[in-house]
């Protein structure tokens, strides 16, 4: 296949344009997916050699020493996800949950050639090296009793959409960078 980077080298990218339940709040929403499925599915994950599934949070109820657009969110002591990135194989894409709130913040940054603002509610990716390392974990018998069902209990499976495809970065930590052989 010519249009694939050389198999070392690329990192592959399954991302998810997720809804929630359309009974559960924005704060419900990330809760659940926060406490819940993500200490539900990442041992799994690591089992099976998935190199980065992380969330980058919107949504936190204002407190005072919040923004109305950006509310400060609790860093957790082992936040490798609030590391600096040094390149896409280690600090891959983040999940990351679109809510009313950072919606608006589009009108700052869109343009008349991208005036479409996306109405999902979550960003989900998951990064690694080789197909067959997502595969194999779906057939895990782990993700097929505990990990599947639970979907219902927070997404809208019908409405959200899928792609994968390979992480090619041109800028990195501030840097120009070859896309996939830096």
């Amino acid at each position: 296949m010519d249009y694939l980077p050389e198999p070392r080298r690329r990192l592959f990218c399954w991302t998810v344009c997720a809804y929630k339940r359309p009974d559960l709040s924005d704060a419900d929403y990330h809760n659940y997916m926060s406490q819940v499925h993500g200490p539900l599915v990442k041992d799994l994950m690591v089992k099976y050699g998935i190199v980065k599934w992380s969330m980058v949070n919107s949504y936190q109820p204002h407190s005072p020493q919040s923004s109305p657009h950006f509310p400060l969110l609790p860093i957790p002591s082992s936040a490798s996800s609030h590391a600096p990135l040094n390149n896409s194989l280690t600090n891959p894409p983040h999940k990351s949950h679109n809510t009313p709130e950072t919606r608006t913040l589009m009108s700052q940054i869109a343009g008349p050639q991208f005036a479409n603002v996306a109405d999902y509610d979550c960003i989900v990716s998951a990064c690694f090296n080789d197909i067959d390392d997502f595969v194999r974990m779906k057939a895990d018998p782990y993700y097929k009793e505990k990990v599947m069902p639970d979907h219902e209990n927070f997404a809208d499976t019908k409405r959200s959409k899928m792609t994968v495809g390979w992480i090619e970065d041109h800028v990195r930590d501030g840097k120009v960078v070859q896309g996939w052989t830096d």
